[in-house]
């Protein structure tokens, strides 16, 4: 289920009643169908809004809202194949059920339910094709959902499988990081409690240290020993968190975090607006720690805001492209670009063409990205804008 919020199903299903709802009542007062009685709608409506706000004001867990969820698909689809069967709706109405079997079975997220689902729906809707009598060739209308249903559950099944590998991903990684921090506490309380001892001997080594120099000596070196591997402790834990980062990264989740940020750092500024695209699902892994991608990336905004100094209006723009090997980043803004010469130094260290810059901030995020395996490209038009690349391989191990 991913990130999924109780929310999500809650908000669905109450739009969904409402549309459904208005759809009713137009289809009542202005094309009443031979046989539809006038209840056949509302008890599904009543009942998707029911179950919606249940989940609102209840604050049902995600694991309920999700069953409800999946009892709301079944009540509304087969409510359809009640009316497409009691009302003798034109038989487009069955290539429009189609669709709606398929819209609603990627919105299941357990396996068996939705062999359920549409076993049953698949079912129910053959024996309303064999009754409609009509120009069109039945056995192609079979044969046109089977063929569908078919490749739903095949992408469905794909989807729930990457779901699950995803939540266990995350699972692991969650235990890790707890894990660590649990570690880091004990290491830390370690190192304070050594700080005592290491005082004390300090003190007795200071003592003797004109009347015994090789025991001074001998002291003094078992303390450097005892802070050192103190310093040791808390520098494998970083880098262990480090990375326990990298091995589970959502690129996608990551720089959503990174726009909602730089909205709310530039929400003084006149004009201002970021957005970002995904051009496909990112499904491939990449390992890189996640404080580091977040200070390239912040460094590039930055960097990019300071060349629409002078623009009336300031937009900056990130799409994120995932390739065979690796993920391309896209950062491009509407500023005032630079020169050709001011291209071929603009990731050297020291070297800034801003007034009050430091030359650091491009230069490390040059470094990282050539850390990771990957590659920093900069393309830029005088008075047109620049966009700046980030290639970053997948790891496949």
């Amino acid at each position: 289920m991913g990130n999924l919020n109780p929310k999500f199903f809650a908000i669905y299903i109450i739009f969904g009643s409402i549309v459904h709802f208005w759809y009713g009542l137009f289809f009542h007062l202005f094309y009443l169908p031979p046989g539809e009685p006038l209840w056949a709608r509302w008890p599904v409506v009543i009942f998707g809004l029911g179950v919606g706000f249940s989940i609102l004001i209840f604050r049902l867990d995600l694991k309920w809202s999700e069953r409800l969820f999946n009892v709301g698909i079944f009540l509304f689809s087969w409510h359809c194949i009640y009316l497409m069967d009691n009302t003798h709706l034109p038989q487009d109405y069955f290539q429009a059920f189609t669709l709606l079997i398929i819209a609603c079975s990627l919105m299941v997220f357990d396996l068996k339910v939705l062999l359920i689902y549409l076993f049953s729906t698949s079912l129910f809707a053959l024996l309303v094709a064999f009754r409609i009598e009509g120009s069109f060739s039945t056995s192609f209308q079979v044969m046109n959902l089977i063929i569908l249903n078919c490749i739903v559950l095949f992408a469905s099944f794909l989807k729930i499988q990457l779901t699950q590998k995803l939540n266990l991903a995350r699972e692991l990684s969650e235990n890790s990081k707890k894990h660590l921090e649990l570690s880091y506490k004990n290491n830390l309380q370690a190192a304070h409690d050594l700080s005592s001892p290491v005082s004390a001997i300090n003190v007795v080594a200071e003592k003797i240290k004109y009347e015994d120099p090789k025991l001074y000596k001998m002291l003094q070196s078992s303390v450097e020993r005892i802070k050192d591997i103190s310093r040791d402790l808390l520098v494998e834990h970083r880098e262990k968190r480090e990375q326990v980062e990298s091995d589970f990264f959502d690129i996608e989740n990551n720089i959503s975090q990174i726009v909602a940020d730089k909205r709310q750092e530039y929400k003084d500024t006149p004009h201002f607006f970021i957005m970002y695209r995904v051009t496909a699902p990112v499904i491939n892994q990449v390992k890189i720690p996640k404080t580091e991608f977040y200070r390239v990336l912040s460094n590039i905004i930055n960097n990019s805001m300071d060349a629409m100094e002078r623009q009336t209006e300031k937009r900056i723009k990130i799409v994120i492209d995932p390739r065979p090997e690796d993920v391309s980043l896209l950062i491009t803004d509407n500023g005032e670009g630079i020169s050709e010469d001011q291209v071929a130094h603009i990731f050297e260290e020291n070297v800034s063409f801003k007034e009050d810059g430091t030359g650091l901030g491009l230069s490390f995020a040059r470094q990282k990205v050539r850390e990771w395996g990957g590659e920093i490209h900069l393309k830029s038009t005088s008075g047109k804008g620049t966009t700046f690349e980030l290639i970053i391989p997948f790891s496949f191990t």
